[in-house]
């Protein structure tokens, strides 16, 4: 079953679909595939996102600040990659600004 996080503005919903590995590990790289879709889930094609990670305990962000993000159409993109550096608990934020210019915030929260 897929991780899904509601954007704080009740806009865009981001679900992970799939990662590789499943569970997120340390200090290699996490590839993750996410479904953006909206509130009503329609799939949201052609947005602009960015991730970023953060270690709250540590104040400072993952080892690749700007991953790649591939769009592989109906609402699917691809983050290649998340490199956590070290082991306790993590925040990634996906920016979604979809083609209306709508904008919208989705956290997720791990623990490596």
């Amino acid at each position: 079953m897929p991780m899904v996080e509601m954007g704080n503005g009740e806009i865009y919903q981001v679900a992970i679909v799939e990662a590789d590995p499943p569970a997120p590990a340390m200090s290699r790289d996490n590839v993750w595939t996410v479904k953006v879709t909206t509130a009503a889930g329609e799939p949201v094609d052609d947005a602009t996102l960015t991730v970023k990670c953060s270690m709250p305990g540590h104040g400072h962000g993952c080892a690749v600040e700007d991953p790649a993000i591939t769009n592989l159409g109906d609402g699917t993109y691809e983050i290649d990659p998340l490199i956590f550096t070290m082991i306790r608990n993590w925040n990634v934020l996906f920016t979604v600004k979809g083609a209306d210019g709508q904008t919208d915030f989705a956290r997720f929260s791990i623990c490596i």
